[in-house]
């Protein structure tokens, strides 16, 4: 069993690095069973189902941190991005993004 990260997904599918290659998986059943779905920063073990000769994640190692929208997981940094004029700059979303990193404990 090899370990990963997950890079992306996209219908159901996730696209993991490992070792410097990137290999599509599926998830098994039963992390969908115990409501774990990966998501972009998850560390995964990964095997090869031998009948199919496709890619598997077996299991998420565990996570440091967890972001819903976008969803993304063990998150070292965030970082706001606003334009100075056009559009105008919205402050209270800038005051919830802050807010959310210091409630994670993520440096922002």
């Amino acid at each position: 069993m090899k370990s990963g990260l997950v890079v992306s997904s996209l219908a159901g599918y996730f696209f993991v690095s490992v070792d410097e290659q990137l290999l599509m998986c599926r998830a098994r059943g039963r992390l969908k069973e115990k409501g774990l779905i990966p998501v972009a920063g998850d560390r995964v073990k990964i095997s090869v189902e031998q009948a199919t000769a496709t890619f598997v994640i077996d299991d998420l190692l565990p996570r440091s941190n967890h972001l819903v929208r976008p969803a993304v997981a063990n998150v070292d940094k965030v970082v706001a991005v606003l334009s100075p004029k056009q559009p105008r700059p919205n402050l209270l979303l800038v005051d919830k993004i802050v807010a959310l990193a210091c409630y994670i404990e993520v440096e922002a």
